[in-house]
């Protein structure tokens, strides 16, 4: 049996100045690694504001690129976000000390060797311009019938991300809908669906669903 592992971010104070504080984001961070722990994930790692530098993300790549063992994969990430105007725009997340392409975040958990990953951003501003499917990894290393699977939840797309002081819509609405498919074993889709109709009774914008190969 595959084990589970999480990466869960959460900054709430960034030290630009330009960068409002975001105080339910370290909530919900937390609330977030302790609802997986209660659901008996054991292999969490929390990085909390200043906890969550780039180097400590790079780190624990490293770290990941050493397992040989089949496991699945869960990131969330609550904090700022942000999309550079241009010929073709980019979205980055802002960590402590500096921001991350989206796409080069995206590229290294489809590199990873998750059979399953799942990815929740909490964070406004944000699109993927390109993404790898994560089979064209196990192709390349000549498995043609691919076990991969990518599912990705952005907040809100390229419109704000919405809180108040005690959580995040979208991290609220994402708790709820996983108790919710835990207990009745619903699927990806049902899930998205679930979270889609708690943000609309708040008139919210809705998340972006990105899924390959995902249709547990």
């Amino acid at each position: 049996m595959s084990s589970t592992i999480a990466l869960v971010i959460g900054i709430s104070h960034y030290p630009e100045s330009q960068y409002a504080p975001l105080p339910a984001a370290q909530i919900d961070a937390i609330h977030f690694a302790r609802a997986l722990t209660h659901w008996g994930i054991s292999e969490i790692t929390l990085f909390l504001n200043e906890q969550a530098t780039i180097d400590q993300l790079n780190q624990w790549f490293r770290a990941l690129s050493q397992r040989e063992d089949d496991f699945k994969l869960i990131c969330c990430f609550c904090g700022h976000g942000e999309r550079e105007a241009g010929e073709i725009p980019s979205s980055y997340l802002l960590f402590f000390d500096g921001r991350i392409h989206l796409d080069s975040l995206i590229k290294n958990i489809c590199q990873s060797k998750a059979k399953e990953s799942y990815i929740f951003l909490d964070a406004c501003s944000l699109r993927i311009n390109n993404l790898l499917n994560p089979k064209l990894e196990e192709e390349i290393q000549g498995y043609k019938i691919s076990q991969k699977n990518l599912f990705c939840l952005l907040s809100s797309g390229i419109q704000e991300a919405v809180e108040n002081n005690q959580y995040r819509y979208f991290t609220d609405a994402l708790l709820k809908s996983l108790a919710q498919s835990r207990k009745t074993e619903l699927n990806s889709s049902h899930l998205f669906g679930n979270i889609c109709k708690l943000l609309k009774m708040e008139d919210l914008p809705l998340p972006e669903l990105y899924n390959i190969g995902n249709q547990k």
